[in-house]
């Protein structure tokens, strides 16, 4: 998959992704060995920009497979949803199960401010009252910046 998106890349835009006309075989070799990730060229739109990326992935496990990129938006000219990777979806899916425990937790817990004001007057309680509000603050701030990166990544 990787060459693909190689192979896209110069299709497009007439040139190599990380090449140099300078570069001889020796210091491609060096440059190929130091990649910490490969930028598509700012020609290109979005989706072909968002489909390059997963194609090229340097970790194995978020690059897409054939068929993930089959289904891509640039691939298919349907502006539908873009297609997440295997790691992606099980992030994506890990992130949903402890968003939901959490969620279970804050909820639990803030039902106790209906109760009886004499049970939970205790000065113990309003500081446990205090920490379960903070980490209310956190799951939600958590869940904006999960949406902000999805959003991002699309």
């Amino acid at each position: 998959m990787w060459a693909i998106g190689i192979i896209m890349h110069i299709a497009i835009t007439g040139k190599h992704p990380f090449q140099d006309d300078s570069d001889n075989y020796e210091t491609f070799k060096e440059k190929l060995k130091k990649i910490k990730h490969v930028e598509p060229d700012k020609s290109l739109s979005a989706l072909a920009k968002n489909l390059f990326r997963k194609l090229t992935s340097i970790k194995l496990n978020q690059r897409y497979y054939a068929h993930e990129a089959k289904k891509h938006p640039w691939i298919t000219r349907k502006m539908e949803e873009i297609p997440m990777s295997n790691s992606e979806e099980v992030t994506t899916h890990e992130n949903l199960r402890k968003f939901r425990i959490q969620m279970k937790l804050f909820t639990f817990f803030s039902t106790f401010e209906y109760g009886s004001d004499k049970l939970f007057a205790s000065k113990g309680f309003k500081e446990y009252k205090k920490k379960t509000l903070r980490i209310g603050n956190k799951i939600e701030k958590w869940h904006r910046k999960v949406t902000a990166d999805f959003v991002k990544s699309g």
